[in-house]
């Protein structure tokens, strides 16, 4: 019996992932493959260590509310860690966590929503190129945002609200995520904080949007030191195995 339950204290783990780089619907892909990596073991708890410059607004979403699920599903926290940088939708992403760290030297924030479009056609019109398409509606996407064409102001107007709708909504996501713990008062965070800029460390610590200083291992072994650490993209084959048997 006490080997059994030695056994059983063995399978809990601190689980540990990565978001890494621009993020797309491949980050999504790779995050739910790691989470499924989990093997006879059971999570005590979550760490996220992000080095994201941002990416897709809706992977992002995703991605967070991904993490948000598996914490309920297993009635674990979760913790971010930001190495080299973590912006855009990397720190949307950070924001599924209960405590979120960093490095002295990370850059945190740009805290809003970018599109970004290229206009071609006075290149076209010098090399005589045209544009022949046909949509069966003018708010046809491609319609609507062809390089080969004139911006017409109702579309940029179009384009800049989309822009403003998720950069509010990144907003919302931020104040629920930090409540109580932004350091800025409330009639300043626009100006302050939401303004897409990209804070150091130590602003970031100041106006509240990272809980502290720390290294993903370091601290999470502090916290939990009866557990090991396990990284879900370094799983041995073994593992691999019995998570196929699972699925």
């Amino acid at each position: 019996m006490e080997a059994f339950k030695r056994f059983l204290d063995l399978r809990n783990a601190v689980f540990k992932i990565r978001i890494s780089g621009c993020i797309t619907e491949k980050t999504l892909e790779k995050l739910n493959k790691d989470l499924k990596k989990k093997a006879w073991r059971r999570p005590v708890a979550l760490a996220v260590v992000v080095n994201s410059p941002g990416g897709s607004a809706a992977q992002s979403s995703l991605i967070r509310q991904r993490l948000l699920t598996f914490s309920k599903q297993h009635n674990i926290p979760v913790f971010a860690f930001a190495e080299d940088l973590a912006a855009s939708g990397g720190y949307y992403v950070m924001s599924a966590a209960n405590e979120i760290y960093a490095t002295p030297a990370s850059l945190i924030g740009s805290i809003g929503a970018r599109f970004s479009l290229f206009g071609i056609k006075g290149l076209a019109n010098k090399y005589g190129i045209e544009r022949r398409s046909w949509a069966s509606s003018p708010l046809d996407l491609n319609e609507r945002i062809d390089p080969l064409k004139e911006l017409k102001p109702e579309t940029q107007k179009w384009l800049v609200g989309l822009v403003q709708d998720t950069g509010v909504e990144f907003k919302k996501v931020v104040e629920e995520a930090r409540r109580g713990k932004i350091k800025v008062e409330e009639a300043k965070r626009d100006e302050a904080l939401y303004n897409g800029d990209l804070f150091t460390a130590g602003e970031s610590l100041k106006y509240g949007l990272i809980d502290n200083y720390g290294v993903c291992d370091e601290i999470m072994k502090e916290m939990f030191p009866n557990y090991q650490v396990v990284d879900l993209s370094k799983v041995s084959k073994y593992s691999k195995l019995l998570s196929m048997l699972e699925e």
